[in-house]
């Protein structure tokens, strides 16, 4: 990469006028933004903890060319893993395979759920009232998704 003067002109020079690439998936900042979210700053402090059980993180595998999908549950004191069955990635399915995942566990180790602004966590106010556990979703930012 050219520095200085020079390499401010040979930038201008380029089509866009900007020094990086971009990737061809990029979104906007508000488009797809999750109506209703609850941020997770917003967390009770003991979450942050991981002293007190009950506190799940999940997050969603994709199969080959998106045809199936797989959620992961993880309980943040004790690390255990469990899965959720889903037969794509949609928001549809994964509110139906992480309610199911969820009413296996006991009501008092469901306190909290958090995720990442995916668009299959679309329906999480119905996560909430069907499993009766409080949903958080993270940062943009902090994922590393925001620039």
């Amino acid at each position: 990469m050219p520095r200085g003067e020079l390499g401010r002109e040979l930038i201008a020079c380029l089509r866009w006028s900007r020094d990086k690439r971009r990737s061809k998936t990029f979104v906007a900042s508000g488009c797809g933004h999750i109506a209703a979210m609850q941020s997770i700053h917003l967390r009770p402090p003991e979450v942050t903890d991981r002293l007190i059980p009950g506190h799940l993180e999940a997050d969603l595998i994709k199969g080959a060319m998106n045809r199936s999908a797989v959620g992961t549950l993880v309980e943040r004191p004790t690390l255990m893993v469990g899965l959720a069955n889903m037969p794509d990635g949609t928001a549809q399915s994964s509110l139906d395979g992480f309610s199911e995942a969820l009413s296996a566990i006991p009501p008092e180790l469901r306190k909290t759920f958090t995720y990442d602004q995916g668009r299959e966590m679309s329906k999480h106010a119905q996560l909430t009232e069907r499993a009766g556990v409080a949903v958080y979703l993270c940062d943009l930012q902090a994922l590393g998704n925001g620039d």
